[in-house]
């Protein structure tokens, strides 16, 4: 499924940050596949929106590297300070 294919992309380092919304008071079929995603997500250290509040957590932080990159004139990863 989908869930495997953005684990593999973390794994090849094309992703940095993954947002995975899901509904938190039903039961899920593919749980156990969440599971792995979200082990994945540790093990590879990326950041991790899960809800509204830590996505817009993340995205505040990386939008505010890329002000700063912008603002030096430098090209590189939004992600690291």
């Amino acid at each position: 499924g989908g869930d495997q294919q953005i684990g593999a992309m973390l794994v090849a380092g094309a992703v940095d940050a993954i947002f995975f919304f899901r509904d938190p008071f039903s039961s899920h079929a593919h749980i156990a596949d969440i599971q792995a995603l979200s082990r994945l997500v540790d093990c590879y250290q990326a950041y991790y929106g899960s809800n509204y509040r830590s996505a817009s957590a993340v995205l505040s932080f990386m939008h505010g590297n890329l002000k700063k990159r912008m603002a030096n004139g430098r090209r590189c990863s939004i992600m690291k300070p």
